[in-house]
């Protein structure tokens, strides 16, 4: 007999037997269900190895040690049979929703949208970042010759001495994709050792320590955003202009030579300013174009979930959660905690974080787009079905920072990859579902509730036995955003449910084959970065496929309702206690608010930033970095 299997579709080859008799008739009953799992087996091999172009003759010679060659023939044609049409059964459950087959746009799945709010309060934060930090710089040496060969300047050890931040710091946005950074009236003083030599009026040896004072430094750096030709967002100088008012020069410990520097000072910062204002502007400029847009490059890119942190250098630093710390944070969630689900989908899902799209800059305003392609593995990899248009309403009256658009193609591509690579596979059982050891049972306690309440065929066929059930997929589960009745989260879910029984020796035996179409509605809110919801079950319907119990319709019904119930009131407890938002820990998410659309959602969120954290970020990845260099 071909047994029906959770990896095989929801008919087996004695429904075949039952179904067209006419077609498939043998004589022998015994040969006939050894054949049959003869050749299933080697079906079911042939097709997981690719090896079937001798599957004909491996089954012939398994097959001529029980059967005439006639029979063998027929039985073989009987195998394949049952495998075409398997097949052709499960290709038409892995169909996806047609809902989803509309769109074939390439349209971005999630835009991103930092408002003027942020760019003000981005502000805040660089200038703090820059108060900590500038006094902090270790300044490269210099070397400067006069002209007309009137010698030699070089200073080396160059270090803050004095700092004054600017009474105006200012990052702006406008179109179609600028961005402006302005600082004015900044006083920064700096001392190195002096060396070198002059030749103004007298040869004169440079020694001891001189240190300038720059005062109404003004600042002026315009760029560009755009998306570079890997994907990753980039900036690009525009034009850079640094201009100081005044600039104070004062030796010590430097000798006769020291004197004579005091005496002729003015005219040698005449020299020295438009030096330094170069200098800045370089070293600004060599940070954007070598070691900015090298991380910008880093942190979008295509990389599995399990990877995406490692190698992100930023991402590291700002604590953006990896695959462990996402499914610790969920393990409440979970069904079967110890099944490899999660760790597969991270370390075989790949997401791609580059842009598809052109940045766009309003006034204070920046707007991304991503396409969020997911793949296994790092190849191409396609998804049959397209992103719907996603467009932001139109009169939105919101004073949020940023605002996210999602598309519900994201979960549809990683659950519809996720079935294809046969990991939406659960295990219940008293192992991985402590909470229904109790239930999990073909034999009930006086006080108890279990499985051979609901079927009691369970205990008449299998006494004294526990229930382990597996839930598997046969089409990829559908998630459809809606704003019906408030906004809902609509997902279906068809699948097997295989009902199995551990004796008393641990052996396991299968009982029932259910099949599984189910439906649940779920409305979703957000409290600053946890989401909570309340789920109803609309449709849990159980149809009985196969099995070694009889069970009536009235039985399957309650059954239904029972784990209905039960499955309902599971989830409702876990989005009660809610789960977090995915996101970086110096980030702490205020006045959220989440908006379920036509096949979209909206969160529109204020947020802060630990000012601490952060300029320790920006000492490790910033200033730490070659331009800059830390004392």
């Amino acid at each position: 007999m071909c047994y029906q299997s959770e990896m095989s579709g929801p008919w087996s080859c004695k429904h075949m037997m039952k179904c067209f008799p006419n077609k498939l008739r043998c004589s022998s009953r015994t040969n006939i269900e050894r054949n049959k799992r003869t050749a299933y087996t080697s079906m079911q091999s042939a097709e997981e190895s690719g090896e079937s172009d001798d599957i004909h003759e491996r089954l012939s010679w398994r097959t001529r040690r029980t059967a005439p060659p006639s029979r063998t023939l027929m039985h073989f044609a009987c195998a394949v049979f049952c495998a075409l049409l398997r097949a052709s059964v499960v290709a038409h459950n892995a169909d996806v929703h047609p809902l989803l087959e509309k769109h074939g746009s390439t349209s971005s799945a999630l835009r991103i949208r930092l408002l003027p709010p942020a760019i003000r309060y981005f502000n805040e934060v660089g200038a703090y970042i820059l108060a900590k930090q500038l006094p902090r710089i270790l300044i490269p040496n210099i070397n400067h010759r006069l002209a007309n060969d009137q010698g030699f300047i070089s200073l080396s050890r160059v270090r803050v001495s004095r700092f004054k931040r600017a009474s105006t710091h200012n990052i702006s946005t406008s179109g179609p994709n600028k961005l402006t950074w302005v600082m004015r009236n900044l006083n920064i003083g700096m001392i190195g050792d002096l060396s070198g030599e002059v030749n103004i009026v007298v040869p004169l040896m440079l020694e001891g320590q001189v240190e300038v004072l720059a005062e109404g430094v003004d600042f002026r750096l315009e760029s560009a955003l755009e998306r570079s030709p890997s994907g990753s967002a980039r900036v690009v100088t525009i034009s850079c202009r640094t201009s100081i008012k005044a600039l104070f020069i004062d030796n010590h410990n430097g000798g006769l030579a020291g004197i004579a520097l005091n005496l002729f000072k003015m005219a040698i910062s005449e020299h020295i300013r438009p030096l330094i204002q170069t200098l800045i502007c370089k070293k600004v400029t060599r940070f954007i174009n070598e070691d900015l847009n090298e991380k910008l490059a880093r942190t979008q890119t295509k990389s599995s979930l399990a990877s995406a942190t490692q190698q992100n250098s930023i991402g590291r630093h700002l604590g953006l959660p990896d695959a462990k710390h996402i499914l610790t944070r969920f393990k409440g969630i979970t069904l079967n905690a110890s099944n490899p689900f999660g760790e597969q989908i991270a370390t075989k899902v790949f997401i791609d974080y580059r842009l598809t799209e052109e940045p766009i800059c309003y006034t204070n305003t920046i707007e991304l787009a991503n396409l969020g392609h997911i793949s296994i593995g790092n190849e191409a990899s396609d998804t049959p079905f397209g992103v719907p248009p996603l467009r932001w309403p139109k009169n939105m009256a919101s004073d949020a920072m940023a605002e996210v658009l999602l598309s519900d193609y994201l979960p549809n591509a990683l659950l519809y990859h996720a079935f294809k690579e046969r990991l939406l596979k659960f295990v219940i059982d008293e192992e991985t579902t402590s909470s229904l050891s109790g239930f999990l049972r073909t034999s009930c306690t006086s006080d108890s509730v279990c499985f051979a309440d609901v079927l009691p065929q369970l205990a008449e066929r299998f006494p004294n036995s526990k229930v382990q059930l597996v839930v598997v997929a046969t089409r990829a589960p559908t998630v459809i955003f809606a704003s019906r009745n408030g906004g809902v989260v609509s997902m279906n879910v068809n699948g097997l449910i295989f009902i199995y029984v551990f004796n008393e020796n641990s052996v396991r035996r299968q009982a029932a084959v259910f099949g599984l179409d189910l439906v649940a509605d779920t409305s979703l809110h957000i409290q600053n970065s946890t989401i909570l919801g309340k789920v109803t079950l609309s449709r849990f319907h159980l149809s009985k496929t196969s099995g070694n119990i009889g069970v009536t319709d009235e039985e399957v019904s309650d059954l239904a309702l029972l784990s209905s119930e039960m499955l309902q009131k599971f989830v409702n407890n876990v989005l009660q206690n809610g789960f977090p938002v995915p996101i970086p820990q110096v980030v702490h998410l205020t006045a959220s608010d989440l908006r379920i659309l036509d096949r979209c959602a909206l969160l529109s969120t204020h947020f802060t930033l630990d000012h601490r954290r952060v300029s320790d970020i920006a000492s490790l990845t910033i200033f730490n970095s070659t331009p800059f260099g830390h004392q």
